[in-house]
C-alpha cells in the first residue's frame, strides 16, 4: 500500500502505510545524509522487507531541531492512531534514535524502542562541550527545553540501543547511567556513527528490526551473528556488560 501523508507543516511532516493488524511501527527520521535537502523517511526499504502487516509510519522534523519545536504536535498527531493499536514500536537512527526514545515516555501502547547511535543530549548545558558535530542544526535552536533522549522518563518500553564505538562513547556512557533493568545495549567497536548502515551491509539489519519488532527477542540474535563474522562487539543486559570477540 502507498505511503500518504497525514500531516504536514514548515517543522513535521508524519506520513502513514495502514496495515491491517494491531501493531504500529514509527521510525523517526534522523538528519538526513543530504544535509541540506529535506530528511526522507527512514527505514521505509527495511520494514516493508519485514512486513509484518503493521501500520509504519514515519515522523519527519523537518528543521532538525531533535523535536524541540516539534515533539507537543508529534504526541497531538500520533497518540489517537497510536491508541488503537495493541503493540507499538519505535525507531530511529541519530536524532531519530533520540527520538524514538524521547516519545517512548509520552505515546501510548510503546511496548519496545529501536534507537541507533542516538544521542543522550544535544543541549549545551547538558552536554558541556561533549557534543559539537552536530552544532550547524544545533545552533539554529532558540531554545532547549528538553535536557535529554529520557526527559520524559524511560518508561515501560524496553528499549534496544546499537551503537558503533568511541565516536559516542560519550552518550554511551551516560545512557548505561540511565537504562533500566531489561533494556539492552549493544555496541559494535568499529563502525562509528553508521552502525544501521555497518548492518543493513552485512544483512543483518531487516532481521534485527524482525526480531525487535516482530518476534520480541531482542538484540541476543544479532550478537550471535556479529560474533559468527569476528565483529567485536558487547551486549549490556541488565546491569552485566558481556563482550564478544
Amino acid at each position: 500500500m502507498a505511503m500518504q501523508a497525514i500531516f504536514e507543516d514548515e517543522h513535521l511532516k508524519v506520513t502513514v502505510v495502514p496495515g491491517s493488524t494491531g501493531r504500529a511501527t514509527v521510525s523517526f527520521t534522523g538528519i538526513g545524509l543530504q544535509m541540506h535537502g529535506q530528511p526522507v523517511e527512514e527505514f521505509a526499504r527495511t520494514l516493508a522487507e519485514i512486513d509484518d502487516g503493521g501500520t509504519r509510519l514515519f515522523v519527519i522534523d523537518k528543521q532538525r531541531t531533535w523535536y524541540e519545536r516539534t515533539h507537543e504536535q508529534v504526541v497531538r498527531v500520533l497518540a489517537p492512531l497510536l491508541a488503537e493499536h495493541d503493540d507499538v514500536c519505535l525507531i530511529g537512527n541519530s536524532m531519530g534514535g533520540f527520538g524514538a526514545l524521547l516519545f517512548a515516555g509520552l505515546l501510548p501502547r510503546v511496548r519496545a524502542t529501536i534507537a541507533f547511535v542516538p544521542q543522550f543530549s544535544v543541549t549545551p548545558r547538558i552536554t558541556l562541550g561533549n557534543e559539537t558535530r552536530f552544532e550547524r542544526f544545533t545552533s539554529r535552536i532558540e531554545a532547549f527545553t528538553l535536557d535529554h533522549a529520557l526527559h520524559f522518563g524511560v518508561g515501560t518500553a524496553k528499549h534496544h540501543l546499537v551503537f558503533g564505538g568511541d565516536a559516542d562513547a560519550w552518550h554511551i556512557a551516560r545512557f548505561e547511567e540511565r537504562l533500566k533493568p531489561g533494556d539492552e545495549m549493544l555496541v559494535m567497536s568499529s563502525s562509528g556513527h553508521n552502525a544501521a548502515a555497518v548492518l543493513r551491509k552485512t544483512g543483518l539489519l531487516a532481521p534485527l528490526l524482525r526480531d525487535v519488532v516482530g518476534e520480541d527477542l531482542g538484540l541476543a540474535p544479532t550478537v550471535a551473528q556479529l560474533t559468527a563474522l569476528s565483529v567485536p562487539c558487547r551486549l549490556r543486559t541488565d546491569v552485566t556488560v558481556e563482550e564478544k570477540v
